[in-house]
């Protein structure tokens, strides 16, 4: 077994590409033997809320505290583009959902995830039925799985709920069904 890369992302909406895309992207990568993770990338990508409209724009409030100006400050989507696919083509990765997370939003241009790395299961198919749900509620799930699976907060997240929040906490909770064998 080897090490995992967990892949979280905030997004513009649930329905994915084309009508959404990623705001922020971020990636902890799981030792084997799940004794620790660490956070190897986080950005924000540059978006023009002018250009979104509202209902984005209170999506991303709403689910992960995403402000219009956040979206300034991010970082040249071909950079971030870049930089995801430098650090994860080739390896092993996974998600909270892989379905939400690769299936309508990595998979597609210019992520280009799809043939290019190799996806492992989804960390909540090892989960408990109440600790998995709709897709569009997985920034939701996340933290109820993190916090019945390590009390805690371990990776002292807090109330965070940006992408680098989700995957930390998808990250904790890898460790615990690595170390428990369920992964």
């Amino acid at each position: 077994m080897d090490d995992a890369y967990v892949v979280e992302v905030a997004v513009t909406g649930p329905r994915g590409v084309p009508e959404d895309a990623v705001a922020e992207i971020a990636v902890c990568r799981v030792l084997a033997d799940g004794s620790d993770f660490d956070t190897v990338y986080c950005d924000g990508i540059a978006l023009d809320p002018r250009d979104l409209g509202k209902e984005p724009l209170d999506y991303m409030q709403e689910c992960y505290g995403i402000e219009p100006e956040d979206l300034y400050a991010g970082s040249d989507p071909a950079r971030v583009v870049s930089d995801f696919q430098n650090l994860l083509f080739g390896r092993e990765c996974t998600a909270y959902n892989v379905g939400f997370t690769f299936g309508r939003f990595l998979s597609f241009e210019p992520w280009d995830a799809a043939r290019n790395l190799t996806l492992l299961p989804s960390i909540s198919m090892r989960l408990p039925q109440e600790l998995r749900g709709p897709q569009e509620r997985d920034h939701e799930l996340i933290r109820s799985a993190y916090q019945t699976l390590c009390p805690g907060d371990p990776a002292e997240v807090g109330d965070g709920r940006r992408a680098i929040h989700l995957a930390q906490m998808s990250a904790s909770v890898l460790m615990v069904l690595r170390r428990n064998g369920l992964a």
